[in-house]
């Protein structure tokens, strides 16, 4: 991250902010994976775009759905303001600003942060959820192959998952998995193809946003510039 923010030169005309989080992921992967996948995905996304931009990593957001597992959260309240700012800081010098979430929790976040400033500050904000594709809930098969193919150096021995209908609506992870993982099969299987599968389709609907989100950069530039 640090190198990021050293080398961040804001001259572009739509902006991608990463947006993790802290929270256990069944002691197999980091708990920054989230942040870590979110940022991953959002800088092969840009990449040979002059005009946009990558922000730091948001990491501290909101994870009380893992309950006693470790994690490091701010309320639902706190993380909409501060989201909120984040993107309206950004929004004041972007044309365009997409969010690039790596966390399921953040999604009811993200959802008010958007309308506020979509349909309330006039913004132009878009949300793109990095896990969309996935097989698993939480720290499972997909999530860890996925990790397997960016940071291979960063993935142990994964643990036997656990399972409930309800999980993340009614439940939480500590009342479902004794380990931290969920998902519904007798075991995770890490495979980096499956990982690599994830991610190469993933970046390209990311990808597709940020052009739409370019086009519309561009037509306002360009009907300030007449």
């Amino acid at each position: 991250m640090m190198d990021l923010v050293r080398a961040w030169r804001p001259q572009g005309l739509v902006v991608l902010l990463p947006v993790g989080s802290l929270e256990y992921h069944g002691g197999y992967l980091p708990m920054g994976t989230d942040g870590l996948l979110a940022e991953a995905y959002a800088r092969e996304s840009v990449k040979g775009l002059e005009e946009v931009d990558l922000a730091p990593t948001v990491y501290f957001t909101t994870s009380h759905e893992h309950g006693s597992f470790p994690h490091f959260s701010v309320s639902y309240l706190t993380a909409v303001q501060y989201l909120t700012e984040v993107v309206l800081a950004l929004s004041s010098r972007y044309a365009s600003v997409i969010v690039v979430n790596g966390h399921g929790g953040n999604q009811g976040v993200l959802e008010v942060v958007s309308r506020e400033l979509n349909f309330v500050r006039k913004k132009r904000v878009r949300v793109f959820h990095v896990f969309g594709k996935r097989r698993d809930y939480h720290a499972g098969s997909d999530e860890g192959s996925e990790v397997a193919f960016v940071f291979p150096e960063l993935v142990g021995r994964p643990p036997k998952p656990g399972f409930k209908e309800g999980v993340f609506e009614h439940l939480g992870t500590d009342e479902v998995s004794s380990t931290g993982v969920v998902e519904d099969s007798e075991a995770v299987t890490i495979l980096r193809e499956r990982g690599g599968e994830l991610f190469r389709s993933k970046v390209e609907e990311l990808r597709k946003i940020i052009e739409e989100e370019l086009k519309y950069a561009k037509t306002i530039r360009d009907s300030l510039l007449h």
